[in-house]
C-alpha cells in the first residue's frame, strides 16, 4: 500500500487555504546561511576573464567591409549547478562554458554553431543542461504547410545537453517560435518553457513529450517555481499578468492572478508608462515573487496576494535589442537567504538590495491603501545598499547576474565574465583581499 508524503501533503493543503483565503501560508522554509550585511556590502570581483565571449573578426571573411555599429556579443544566461560548485554561461558566440567555482578557472566549452544557445538551465544531474535555440532556418517558398510547422518544431525545440559526453540527449519539441524561459522544477525532473508563440507547455526530461500545455496567453510568456516546486508562476509581459498555478492541477485555470499596478510611476499630466516584465523568481523562503523589469524599476511582490511590498530603484534599464525583445532577463537574483537582490544595470554597475523587513516587522508587506479611489499608495522605493563595478573592474557589462545557490558568492557577464567574492576584513595596517579560496 502507497503511503503519502506528510510533508507534501502540508504543502499542498496550505496552498489550498491560499487560493481560497488570500492569505500568506508559513511554507517550510528552504533559507540557507544568511549573508551579513557586512558581507553584502564588500563584495569584489576575485576572478576576472576578460574579454571571454569571442567576437566576429574585425574583417570580414567574406570580404565585406566591417560594420562599426554593429554591438559586442555578450553572454545572455547563465546557471548554476545543486552542488554550487560549477557555473554555466552561455552566449551570443555560440559558446556555453563550464567554471569550476572551487578554483575559479574554466572547465569546458562547448560548442552550439548549429542551434545557437540561450536560457541555459542546469538540471539535477551533474553536468546537464537546457538551452533553447536562437537561428531559424529558412524555408523554401514551395515548402509545404506540414513541412513549415515541422522546421518551426525543430527550430524552437529545448535541448538536453550532458557534458560528460558532449552529446544532446533529448530535442524537445512543442514550440512553434522562440523559447524565451526555461524554469526547472527545483524537487522533480519536470520543467516549464514558455514561448513567443503564446503557450507555455510542462515536461518532464525522461520524455519528450510535453506532458500539459497553457494556451491563448495573449503574448510570449515567462515562468518561474517557487521552491517546494508545488507552484508555479506565469507572467505576461504584453498585459502586466502574472498568474500562480498549482503543479498538480496545471490544467485548470490559475488559482491566482493580478496585475502589477504601480501608482509610484505616475506623474501629473502624463499617462502611466508600462511595467515590461522581463523575468521572475521566487524567494527560497517562498513569501516573495522577484519581477525583473526592462525598465529603471524591478518589483518584489508577496508571493501569494501578488501585491507590490518593494520597489527597486537605482539602476539603468537594460532596455531592448528589437521591438519586444527584451535585452535584459538574466540580471537579476535573489541571495540564497532571501534577504538581498542583485541586479547588473545597463551602464555595467552591479546593485545590491536589502530587503529584510525593518522596524520590527517580520515580513515585508504592501501599503495600506485608503478606501477612497483614485488614491493609491505606492509601495515603499528602496536604493542599492551597495553600487558595485562602477570603475568596471569587473568587465565591462553586466547583462547576466546569478548568486550561487550554495556558496557566499555570485558571477556577473556580459562582453566579460567575473566571480566576485566578500572582501575579506583586513589586520590593521594591511590592505584588502579577495581570493577564490
Amino acid at each position: 500500500m502507497a503511503h503519502s508524503d506528510p510533508g507534501k501533503d502540508r504543502i499542498a493543503k496550505l496552498v489550498r487555504q491560499a487560493s481560497l483565503t488570500g492569505k500568506l501560508p508559513d511554507l517550510p522554509s528552504r533559507d540557507r546561511e544568511p549573508l551579513t550585511y557586512e558581507q553584502a556590502a564588500r563584495f569584489a570581483p576575485a576572478k576576472v576573464f576578460k574579454g571571454h565571449v569571442k567576437q566576429p573578426p574585425i574583417q570580414p571573411l567574406d570580404g565585406s567591409s566591417p560594420a562599426d555599429d554593429l554591438p559586442l556579443r555578450e553572454i545572455t544566461s547563465m546557471c548554476f549547478d545543486d552542488t554550487g560548485h560549477h557555473c554555466i554561461m552561455a552566449g551570443q558566440d555560440e559558446f556555453f562554458t563550464t567554471f569550476d567555482m572551487t578554483t575559479g578557472k574554466k572547465e569546458k566549452y562547448f560548442a552550439s554553431h548549429k542551434y545557437g544557445v540561450d536560457h541555459i538551465t542546469s538540471t539535477h544531474h551533474s553536468g546537464n543542461v537546457l538551452h533553447s535555440s536562437t537561428k531559424q532556418t529558412e524555408v523554401a517558398p514551395t515548402a509545404t504547410q506540414k513541412e513549415k510547422s515541422e522546421r518551426a518544431l525543430q527550430d524552437n525545440a529545448v535541448r538536453y545537453h550532458s557534458a560528460h559526453d558532449n552529446k544532446y540527449l533529448k530535442y524537445f519539441k512543442g514550440h512553434t517560435d522562440k523559447v524565451c524561459s526555461i524554469s526547472m522544477s527545483p524537487v522533480n525532473s519536470s520543467f516549464l518553457t514558455g514561448s513567443f508563440d503564446q503557450t507555455v507547455l510542462m515536461w518532464d526530461l525522461r520524455t519528450d513529450k510535453a506532458m500539459g500545455k497553457l494556451t491563448n496567453m495573449d503574448g510570449h510568456c515567462i515562468t518561474a517555481w517557487d521552491s517546494t516546486g508545488t507552484i508555479f508562476a506565469v507572467g505576461t509581459p504584453r498585459k502586466q499578468i502574472i498568474s500562480l498555478y498549482a503543479s498538480n492541477a496545471y490544467d485548470k485555470k490559475p488559482f491566482a492572478w493580478a496585475t502589477i499596478d504601480d501608482p509610484g510611476l505616475d506623474r501629473p499630466g502624463q499617462s502611466r508608462p508600462p511595467i515590461w516584465m522581463s523575468s521572475l523568481e521566487f524567494s527560497n523562503n517562498g513569501k516573495y515573487l522577484l519581477v525583473g523589469c526592462v525598465t529603471n524599476v524591478h518589483y518584489v511582490l508577496e508571493a501569494f496576494t501578488l501585491q507590490i511590498v518593494a520597489r527597486l530603484e537605482g539602476h539603468q534599464p537594460m532596455g531592448f535589442v528589437t521591438k519586444g525583445v527584451t535585452r535584459s532577463g538574466a540580471e537579476v537574483s535573489w541571495t540564497p537567504d532571501s534577504s538581498y537582490v542583485l541586479s547588473g544595470s545597463g551602464d555595467g554597475k552591479i546593485c545590491i538590495w536589502d530587503l529584510q523587513p525593518r522596524g520590527g516587522q517580520q515580513d515585508l508587506v504592501p501599503p495600506l491603501q485608503p478606501l477612497e479611489l483614485g488614491l493609491r499608495k505606492a509601495a515603499p522605493t528602496l536604493s542599492p545598499l551597495q553600487t558595485m563595478n562602477q570603475n568596471k573592474e569587473g568587465g565591462e557589462s553586466s547583462r547576466v547576474v546569478k548568486f550561487n545557490p550554495r556558496l557566499a558568492m555570485f558571477a556577473s557577464a556580459g562582453v566579460d565574465a567575473a566571480l566576485w567574492l566578500p572582501r575579506k576584513e583586513p589586520p590593521p595596517g594591511e590592505n584588502e583581499e579577495t581570493d577564490m579560496s
